[in-house]
């Protein structure tokens, strides 16, 4: 896996990506990151060797704590003004 080989932490941080985890699903031929970085950018700038090899997907996410520190799952909406009177 000439391509899989190119994924290492050396690699990840010369983009400003650190890799928290990371699997391989043989059936399904998918690998899953789980990565931290200053924009989703630099993620994609990362893994743009793989775009030729299939579908890329950089998708944000955060920690079940954070989740319920913000009432629950789903996207990040941003607060409502105050309305101007």
């Amino acid at each position: 896996m000439p391509l899989l080989s190119r994924l290492s932490a050396a690699a990840a941080a010369r983009y400003g990506v650190t890799i928290q985890a990371e699997a391989f699903l043989d059936e399904e031929h998918l690998l899953l990151l789980v990565v931290q970085a200053a924009s989703p950018e630099a993620v994609r700038r990362f893994l743009a060797f793989l775009s030729s090899s299939g579908e890329l997907r950089v998708l944000p996410a955060c920690t079940a704590e954070q989740a319920v520190d913000r009432g629950g799952c789903g996207p990040i909406r941003p607060a409502v003004p105050p309305a101007v009177r």
